[in-house]
């Protein structure tokens, strides 16, 4: 997801136009939408042995 995410931000800057503009908002929302809950359980599997620095992570959210 995260080349989709690269791809789409990449194809705003090359490919003008208001359907590319739809399309691009599209995927960019639905790789947003996976790697968000993705990453953040990827963090605590990371830091599970390591309290502090996970919650030093949650406080800067």
């Amino acid at each position: 997801m995260l080349s989709v995410l690269g791809v789409a931000t990449a194809l705003r800057g090359f490919l003008p136009g208001f359907s590319t503009l739809l399309i691009t908002a599209f995927l960019i929302g639905l790789a947003i939408a996976v790697l968000g809950p993705t990453m953040s359980s990827v963090i605590k599997n990371i830091s599970r042995g390591t309290r502090p620095l996970l919650s030093e992570f949650q406080r800067s959210l």
